[in-house]
Formats: C-alpha cells, structure tokens, sequence
C-alpha cells in the first residue's frame, strides 16, 4: 500500500521528531506513539514505521553540531567570539542533567538580542533549545525548515518555556504509559 506524500510527511515528522529524542525505539515503539499522538487517524504496520524509521536514519549520522559545546567549538561551527561570555553564563544557569549542545548555542547567539529580560538565562536556554530540537526534526525528516509558529513566541519567552516542558513531559508521559502497557 502506498502512502500518500501529505500522509507519509505527517507520519516522518512525528517519527522524526521521536526518533531525535531516542534513535533506538523500536517500530513498535514508534508506531504505538505516533498513533496515540495522531489521535488514531492514521493505522499502518509495524513494518512502515520500520522503513520509516530506517530511510530517516540511512544517512542521518550523529551530527557533530549536537555534540556539547566548549569555548574551542565557537571557532569550528562559526559562533561568534563576542557571545562566548554569554554562552557560558548561559551554560553555568542550566539544568545539570542537560547538555548544552553546539547547536543551542548557535541559537543563542542567533536569538540573544530579540529576548529582551536578561535576568532569567534560562528563558533564553529554552528558545534557543526549542529552535535547535525543531531545526534538527526538520533536518532529520527532510522537511523545509519554517520557524513561523516559535517566532510567534518569541516576545513571550515564557510561553516558548512552557511549550518546550510540555513537550518534554508529554513525551516522558508517553514512554511511562508504552512501558505499562508493554510491561
């Protein structure tokens, strides 16, 4: 059975978008997922999202842009040296169990002047994480990178926070409701 391309672009992106959290899900995993986020609209076998799942890691490699950032990467990846004491305030006010990646910090440095409250570094740590997470489902998923919907958020950086946890925790609830029912 053929899937349709407006179709098969919904369905890469939410597998995209899961398999950027973990590469390793199975098509299983990722079928149950997709299918519960999708509302049950769409129903293919295990063997899709297998396909699925291996054309969008065929040649998606781990990017060396995902890897955390030092003061050395800025030199490599084109950030610029002037936001390097940003970047570590940046760095030294996040979560201990999260990595601050190159790829953030180049939306740190791309976004720092449009968030006007420097008092809550954190608030600038999410937007540019969300930015970086969106960019690298695109990437992985072939999809045209359109950044219309965070822009939007942009002025309200509480908001972009907001979205940003209830992603993370949508996707922690989702892997405790597939370890009980598969447990």
């Amino acid at each position: 059975m053929r899937i349709k391309k407006e179709t098969s672009e919904v369905i890469e992106g939410h597998v995209a978008k899961l398999l950027v959290r973990n590469r390793k899900y199975t098509a299983k995993e990722l079928k149950d997922k997709v299918e519960h986020e999708l509302g049950g609209r769409y129903s293919f076998t295990e063997r899709t999202y297998l396909n699925i799942k291996n054309k969008l890691l065929k040649d998606f490699s781990e990017d060396p842009i995902d890897a955390p950032w030092s003061v050395g990467a800025c030199l490599k990846f084109d950030i610029p040296g002037e936001i390097v004491p940003l970047l570590l305030e940046v760095k030294r006010n996040i979560p201990l169990e999260e990595i601050f990646t190159i790829r953030t910090a180049q939306w740190v440095a791309k976004l720092h002047n449009l968030i006007p409250d420097r008092k809550d570094l954190s608030h600038l740590y999410y937007i540019s994480t969300y930015y970086g997470l969106y960019e690298q489902i695109c990437e992985m998923a072939n999809i045209p990178f359109n950044t219309t919907k965070p822009d939007s958020m942009l002025p309200d950086s509480e908001k972009v926070k907001e979205a940003f946890i209830e992603l993370l925790l949508k996707e922690e609830d989702d892997d405790e409701r597939a370890s009980t029912e598969t447990g």
